[in-house]
């Protein structure tokens, strides 16, 4: 079977001229329509772009380290919080 896009343009007929939709759908029952403007949002939810949320950055986490300040460099503590992530 040759998929409905395929089967117009084998004909010659441009099946998305807008007079051509109109034409149509001025011809369906209205029940008909309203599943067809149903099956066209969903179809517009599901492949329009993804906008993407930037998150907010957290700090709640600052000064936690504080205490070893004095006593590990940065990349030991960086090293340190490793062990303790995998740890727990």
């Amino acid at each position: 079977m040759i998929p409905i896009a395929n089967r117009y343009a084998t004909r010659g007929v441009d099946c998305l001229a807008t007079g051509d939709l109109e034409n149509r759908l001025r011809n369906l029952p209205e029940d008909l329509r309203r599943q067809i403007l149903d099956h066209m949002e969903f179809l517009m939810s599901r492949y329009q772009p993804k906008t993407v949320r930037a998150r907010k950055s957290r700090f709640d986490w600052a000064g936690a380290l504080a205490e070893y300040a004095g006593r590990y460099t940065a990349v030991e503590l960086q090293h340190k919080a490793s062990e303790w992530r995998y740890c727990s």
